[in-house]
């Protein structure tokens, strides 16, 4: 983004909406390891009680 932002392919205004946008998916998806890392630690310090 950054190299067609500094070649003038891409507005300033753009620059900042994809940044923004890139930043949110980014925080969004650690969100989810996080979730993801919180279940399998669960899971793993209650495998004698899972019965599958």
């Amino acid at each position: 983004m950054k190299s067609r932002l500094e070649r003038g392919r891409m507005s300033i205004e753009e620059y900042g909406d994809q940044a923004k946008r890139s930043k949110t998916s980014f925080v969004i998806n650690i969100s989810y390891l996080v979730i993801i890392l919180f279940q399998l630690g669960y899971v793993i310090m209650n495998w004698d009680e899972v019965d599958i």
